[in-house]
């Protein structure tokens, strides 16, 4: 037995990939392959491509090649180069089918990416992907597979195994199938999951959404808007979506799109789609009110785009291009720039002028009432089309601001009057809800028993919440060693709890019969 001479360690030659494939050690006379590009510099003033790219900013890998790969590339490039090949490391999760064994060829129980984006589509997938993605633990994916008998799904962790382990059994017809694809006397099937089915749900919903605003938006021109000229509600989604953006960045530099992405759904569905769409609802069908509403509806819309593109590239271009023919310049004090393409189209930036927090608090406390006074026709089974006279007992401050979006909380809420203050005494037979510092009372719509139950149950669970709250405050080593924040934190849930549950015995007491 003679050993081969021309052999290179595989590993080792790993550690060499971010300098050889610039070049390395001397691009001017490296080999080039056919059809490879020239590694002469980008740019002027660079001796070759090798000092340009080098270093890299970001790797992405598995936490299981980190001592084999990962650590050889930086020795290589310090001793080499005399500095790293990345400045970052991104060790992204391991995805493990339905029984938590890591996917892999090997075992078949993989998924091909393209019967994903053939059944869900391409959006889909790395909507989910992205999604999943929450750090380096581990994410489960069940897989199934499409039976080749049948077309239903079969649960690859409860099915049986045929004559090996690519291979399985139709629970339905008895019949064996194969997974790999290899077995030429077996029908195959193509693997799956069902999880898509949320990514796939998602653009359904984003294209439904934006069809919606289409018809809002019209062919609308564009005119320069000063802050005088913007409705009390226009300032409240420009604040969010500054925020948004930020929190937006934020997640992706510290590289966590998972909370990227769902900072930027939350804005799309819970206030732009959820609250701003359904406010301006009467100022679109006012001539002199509506291209105000229409212009900032699609500079929001336009920075969501922006936003989502990442994680949704192909949805997203093909709704730029009809925003771009629908609304072709957009901005508030002066139009953005124009790009055909998304793609080419520049990264949002916060607007610091926009953002206002006291503004954004006022429309919480709104929206609070609101959805409280929802949850109340919900639980009581009364019609959205019945209009409802409403008191609320609150503070000064509290009433001040409802006075003021009063507008807003009658159109959302569907109300026939709306009566704030601290000194509104509870009408007869009037149910009961607290939410946001506020009691809110509603006549006609209690049954004094049930409410009583009802006000009950409510009080007996904040007050075992606050109950375990002045157990952990009452913890010296919980006091000694949480941040002072996290303490803080939890005094403010106990003052609330406390003042809740005041309010709820208080409505207990007027119900007494």
């Amino acid at each position: 037995m003679i050993q081969d001479p021309d052999v290179l360690d595989t590993w080792f030659s790993s550690a060499l990939w971010p300098l050889s494939t610039l070049g390395w050690p001397d691009p001017a006379t490296a080999v080039l392959d056919p059809g490879q590009r020239p590694l002469t510099p980008p740019e002027p003033g660079l001796d070759d491509c090798l000092d340009y790219y080098y270093p890299g900013s970001c790797l992405v890998t598995s936490r299981d090649i980190i001592t084999l790969w990962v650590a050889r590339m930086m020795i290589m490039g310090l001793y080499l180069r005399g500095d790293v090949p990345f400045t970052a490391s991104f060790i992204h999760a391991t995805i493990q089918d339905g029984k938590g064994e890591r996917m892999s060829k090997s075992k078949g129980n993989g998924i091909d990416p393209e019967d994903i984006i053939e059944k869900y589509g391409t959006d889909a997938m790395r909507y989910v992907l992205c999604d999943m993605q929450t750090g380096t633990q581990d994410i489960r994916l069940p897989v199934q597979a499409v039976s080749p008998f049948t077309g239903e799904l079969v649960d690859l962790a409860a099915a049986k195994h045929g004559r090996s382990i690519f291979t399985y059994i139709d629970p339905r017809t008895g019949k064996e199938f194969d997974v790999l694809g290899t077995m030429p006397d077996l029908p195959a099937a193509k693997i799956i999951s069902e999880r898509f089915e949320t990514g796939r749900a998602f653009c359904t919903k984003l294209w439904n959404a934006a069809r919606f605003m289409f018809q809002n938006l019209g062919g609308h021109p564009f005119r320069p808007l000063s802050e005088s000229d913007l409705a009390a509600e226009d300032r409240w989604i420009l604040s969010r979506l500054s925020k948004v953006i930020r929190s937006v960045d934020e997640e992706l530099q510290a590289y966590n799109p998972s909370a990227a992405l769902g900072a930027a759904r939350e804005f799309f569905w819970g206030e732009l789609c959820d609250w701003y769409l359904e406010i301006i609802k009467p100022r679109m069908r006012d001539e002199d009110a509506a291209p105000t509403a229409r212009s900032v509806l699609a500079l929001a819309f336009d920075h969501v785009l922006r936003l989502f593109h990442p994680f949704v590239p192909f949805i997203t271009e093909t709704l730029w291009e009809r925003l771009n023919g629908q609304c072709p310049v957009r901005g508030l004090a002066a139009p953005l720039p124009a790009s055909p393409l998304l793609l080419q189209a520049p990264w949002p930036v916060p607007n610091a002028q926009w953002e206002d927090g006291a503004l954004e608090a006022d429309f919480g406390l709104a929206f609070d009432l609101v959805r409280a006074i929802r949850d109340m026709r919900a639980r009581r089974g009364v019609s959205p089309a019945l209009k409802l006279s409403v008191h609320v007992r609150t503070t000064e401050n509290n009433a001040a601001v409802l006075a003021r979006l009063r507008s807003f909380v009658i159109h959302l809420a569907h109300l026939e009057s709306l009566d704030a203050g601290p000194a509104v005494v509870r009408p007869a037979a009037a149910a009961v809800q607290v939410a946001g510092g506020m009691e809110i009372f509603v006549p006609g719509l209690v049954d004094p028993v049930r409410e009583r139950r009802q006000l009950t149950a409510k009080r007996d669970k904040l007050a075992e919440e606050a109950g375990k709250i002045e157990t952990k405050l009452g913890n010296e080593g919980f006091l000694a060693r949480a941040p002072a924040e996290v303490v803080e934190k939890e005094r403010r849930k106990l003052a609330e709890c406390r003042s809740q549950i005041e309010a709820l015995e208080a409505g207990l007491r007027e119900l007494a019969p």
